[in-house]
This record gives structure tokens, sequence and C-alpha cells, in this order.
């Protein structure tokens, strides 16, 4: 419950394309990427399949309950990824062959949330802002080494108590009424 008071879920949207051309696509030859600019703010990665190449916007809205995401994009969110896929990237068909979104959770500090809970004693890793996917080989295999008794250096950084110590709750709370986010008296 703690958590709560220092984490929002945010909906993301994920998009596939197709191609003319698979070789440009395919991942020896074209890497994860992020453009910005001119209007254009995307992500993607290269073709797993052979037919197909994730390209998204890259942005997060944030909503009430992570269990009532709408799944389905909105029109206007097809038009702007296909928009940006038909100015930056030759080869790509700019219709959306596949969509979907998903909720992630997001930390106020945009940092995740990795170690042990110290009320509950059960390990969390959770929080990852927007980049869980990207780090979860590596982060998935230091929790195996933390939670087995391995050093844990590494995950220093996103230990659950820096959210609740003292010293960090008012800019915690800065940060929750500069997006809007009024907490409860409970701190949720």
């Amino acid at each position: 419950p703690r958590l709560g008071a220092f984490t929002h879920p945010r909906r993301t949207t994920l998009t596939w394309f197709g191609f003319h051309d698979a070789a440009p696509y395919s991942p020896d030859r074209f890497p994860v990427f992020k453009r910005v600019g001119a209007g254009i703010d995307i992500y993607g990665a290269p073709t797993t399949d052979g037919t197909s190449i994730k390209i998204s916007l890259a942005e997060a809205t944030p909503v009430d309950s992570p269990d009532r995401i709408q799944q389905s994009l909105e029109a206007d969110e097809l038009r702007r990824i296909s928009s940006a896929v038909s100015r930056t990237l030759p080869h790509v068909i700019p219709n959306v062959v596949r969509s979907d979104a998903f909720p992630e959770l997001y930390t106020n500090d945009q940092h995740p949330v990795i170690g042990r809970d110290p009320d509950t004693g059960v390990y969390l890793a959770t929080g990852f802002s927007g980049k869980g996917f990207k780090l979860s080989a590596g982060v998935g295999k230091m929790v195996a080494d933390a939670i087995t008794g391995g050093d844990d250096t590494g995950l220093r950084f996103a230990d659950p108590s820096r959210l609740w110590r003292q010293d960090s709750v008012p800019a915690i709370r800065a940060l929750q009424l500069a997006e809007g986010r009024v907490p409860d008296a409970a701190g949720r």
C-alpha cells in the first residue's frame, strides 16, 4: 500500500508495421532506436519475425487504474504514429498491422523499485517507468543473484526504502502536486 504513494500507472501504446523490404530492418543491420525531433518522438526495434517491425510513440499517458486500460488505440494515436513512420522510415508501410496498449508503472523519481520491502520482506522489481522490457534480462539476472545471496551492489540505487525515507517525502509530494495528483490522507 505504501508503494502506491510513490508510483502511478500509465498507458503505453505499441504498434507494428509491415515493410517493402525486410533486409534494412533485420537485427544485424537495424538497432533498437529512438528518434526525437521535428514533432516526432518514436522508438522501435528491428524485425524479429521477418514480417513486421515495432515502432511506437514514445509517450505514456497517466491513467486512474491499470485494470481499466483502454487496449485499443484511438484514431489520433494511429494517425500520429503512421505519420511519423511515413516521414522517417523508408521501406516501412505506414499502416499499423498490429497494435495494443499496456499499463506501465512509473515512479516519481523515474528509477525502478528493486529490493526487499522492509515491512513484508517481499522482493520487489517494479516501477521501471517505461524501461522494463529493455532492462529485464540484466535486471532479472541481478535480482536472481541478490535473492540467492549474491552481490546486490548494482541494485542499491533502486532500493525501495528510498521512497519512504523522511527526507524524500517533501520532494515526492511536490512532484505529485505538479502532476495534479494529490495523495489522500493515507498517502495514496
